[in-house]
């Protein structure tokens, strides 16, 4: 097992006669071909802004040069990239679409801001049940948005979809999640046929503190539905000669759960085995979720993966930027009617279903009920809302970055990826092969790539 507070990379590639290989991507320049970029990073998903006073005091940019249309925010999505070559992505930095708080004169001034929302760094599905999943960025702990500033940058707004007609269907209730999942052990990977991988990350240890209770991780949560069943999805993993037992209790329901043992002598023996589970409760609210682990000897390892809740609610606090989903509105004309937790008429709202397609919906919004009108579509509907007066949290500032453009790069006969500590060594390199191989050769800084290629994301796919 190895424990790592971080993830690096490090390391020189080198690829000889590529030009058979090398895959021209269809857009031959890069949107960080122009304007003053700024890194900046999220840890999550949600509504984010930025103000007059993020971009003049923590990105430094002076206030004369700002205009309203003037500033955009790019991403390139959440979650890792995908393996596959077959699966499409985009190659580069994308625009999400912003909501302008004070700028129909054009003039970014004190007490203006940009709303948006932006995707965090792993992925959320809807599976095949109408459950909703989050799986783990492997690679990195945080998302990154870039925004740009110049006078050569145009911004969009986030479009505003006007929705009329009688609906098809009325729907009282939407689902949310929780997810609670930390990264803190290595276990490599647990099948022994992928030992090596790195990508099976798990969290809290139950070696020593052999019962531990979530529910505080999951608090606040909204009105709990008395129609429709929570439910709960989790791992757990266990390293012992012998076999173990977890029992999982939420609120007065028991399950128990045996683990088999494992060859701790053989290495070609698995590192560890899972319990997991995914099963309905029918509760009012979450008093206790408690897992306990119960060892064979004193020497017995384990540690939870993640633990998903699923659960519908009545209820909307559009001040919170909570995201909920509306399953099995994939056809005709649905309206959605919630009680309003927060007695708030200011409530608006986004559906966010299709990474950067996001549109606002009308809403009618008074002290007790929120209510919107959508179309159905082919992918369970997914949706944000938000209070505009709000404060919302802001992107931490990484570092400001010098424009680029690897899709312009010539097709070289070698191609240097490197970490930028190593650049002067990679130059002497290359001025040496040059001269006397009268090679062609072109060098990309590793984090160039992965501003590029996966929005400033650590990512191997990149």
């Amino acid at each position: 097992m190895i424990q790592m507070p971080a993830r690096v990379f490090i390391t020189v590639l080198f690829f000889f006669s590529i030009s058979s290989l090398w895959a021209q991507p269809e857009e031959t320049t890069s949107s960080l071909n122009q304007g003053d970029l700024y890194k900046v990073e999220i840890p999550a998903s949600g509504m984010y802004q930025l103000t007059y006073s993020d971009l003049t005091q923590h990105l430094n940019i002076p206030g004369s040069s700002i205009q309203g249309d003037n500033v955009r925010i790019l991403s390139q999505g959440g979650g890792s990239l995908p393996g596959p070559n077959s699966i499409p992505r985009s190659m580069d930095p994308i625009e999400l679409p912003t909501i302008g708080i004070g700028l129909d004169d054009n003039s970014f001034d004190p007490g203006d801001k940009l709303l948006f929302y932006a995707p965090g760094p792993h992925d959320v599905i809807v599976n095949r049940d109408q459950l909703v999943e989050e799986r783990a960025n492997p690679y990195d702990f945080n998302n990154y948005l870039i925004v740009q500033v110049g006078s050569g940058v145009q911004r969009t707004d986030i479009p505003f979809e006007e929705v009329e007609g009688s609906p098809d269907r009325e729907l009282f209730e939407v689902l949310q999640f929780r997810h609670h999942e930390r990264e803190l052990v290595n276990l490599q990977d647990l099948n022994v046929a992928n030992h090596g991988t790195g990508k099976r990350w798990f969290g809290e240890s139950f070696s020593l503190n052999n019962q531990q209770d979530f529910v505080s991780n999951f608090s606040p949560l909204p009105k709990i539905s008395s129609e429709e069943p929570v439910h709960l999805a989790f791992n757990f993993a266990a390293r012992s000669a012998n076999e173990t037992q977890l029992r999982v209790s939420v609120n007065e329901n028991v399950k128990s759960y045996d683990i088999k043992g494992t060859k701790l002598d053989n290495s070609e023996s698995n590192v560890a085995f899972l319990a997991s589970d995914r099963d309905f409760f029918s509760i009012d609210e979450l008093e206790q979720l408690r897992f306990e682990f119960i060892p064979s000897s004193g020497n017995d390892l384990a540690w939870l993966d993640y633990i998903t809740l699923n659960f519908f609610t009545p209820e909307i606090a559009p001040s919170q930027g909570r995201e909920f989903f509306a399953p099995n509105s994939t056809a005709g004309l649905t309206k959605i009617s919630l009680d309003n937790s927060e007695n708030s008429a200011n409530a608006r709202l986004l559906n966010i279903s299709q990474f950067p397609n996001y549109y606002e919906l009308p809403v009618t919004s008074s002290e007790n009920q929120v209510e919107f009108l959508d179309y159905g579509s082919q992918i369970t509907p997914r949706y944000i809302s938000f209070i505009s007066a709000e404060d919302y949290p802001r992107p931490k500032f990484v570092k400001k970055l010098a424009n680029q453009n690897l899709k312009g790069m010539s097709v070289p006969e070698c191609l240097v990826v490197y970490p930028d500590f190593l650049e002067e060594a990679v130059d002497r390199w290359m001025d040496h092969r040059s001269s006397h191989s009268n090679m062609h050769i072109e060098k990309a800084d590793i984090e160039k790539i992965y501003n590029e290629f996966s929005g400033g994301r650590e990512d191997p796919t990149a």
